[in-house]
């Protein structure tokens, strides 16, 4: 039983990691990398599963357990299953796109600021674009700003001495250095 206890110790474990994993915004292309992950981990997740299975049954058939202990385990094996399942269908349709979530339009590297920013369509009732800039080496964004336009495509950057201006149909934001700098 300890070995159970352990081993659906190390499944919590490992399902709130890369639930943990989910929260913060990356940039683009470590998606990718996050599914592959969560597919490696998931993987292993199942193989102690299995693992545990196995040795529920293997306990119970060594000592001619009772029906009563047959039932206990069998439903610690399907309550943990369930949690399984629930955990991966959340971490999936997180990390896969969601509905509802924004959808990557452009991005511009900001030398002077060592940052990359990146444009966001989060269009859904309302016509909105994000800003969101990465400037540490962790690929993770923060949100900076966000823009009214109608079109999200219609965008073109510039930049002068030290700001960084965006220009849509509708509207002009001016983003300074020390705005990317303080994220």
């Amino acid at each position: 039983m300890k070995r159970v206890i352990r081993l659906l110790f190390i499944i919590l474990f490992l399902q709130i990691v890369c639930i943990l994993f989910t929260l913060p915004e990356y940039i683009p292309s470590w998606r990718i990398v996050l599914k592959g992950v969560f597919i490696i981990v998931y993987g292993y997740i199942s193989v102690l599963f299995i693992i545990m299975v196995f040795t529920v049954i293997h306990k119970n058939y060594k000592k001619k357990a009772r029906w009563t202990d047959w039932l206990f385990d069998s439903s610690l094996c399907m309550f943990s299953l369930a949690g399984i399942v629930v955990g991966l269908l959340f971490t999936w349709f997180i990390v896969m796109d969601p509905l509802f979530s924004p959808r990557y339009v452009k991005k511009y590297t900001y030398e002077n600021a060592n940052a990359t920013v990146y444009i966001y369509d989060e269009s859904w009732l309302d016509p909105m674009l994000s800003v969101k800039v990465r400037n540490s080496w962790l690929p993770i964004m923060h949100k900076i700003t966000t823009i009214q336009s109608y079109n999200p495509n219609d965008i073109s950057f510039d930049h002068h001495c030290d700001c960084l201006y965006i220009y849509t149909l509708s509207d002009t934001v001016k983003i300074d250095s020390k705005q990317i700098m303080n994220y």
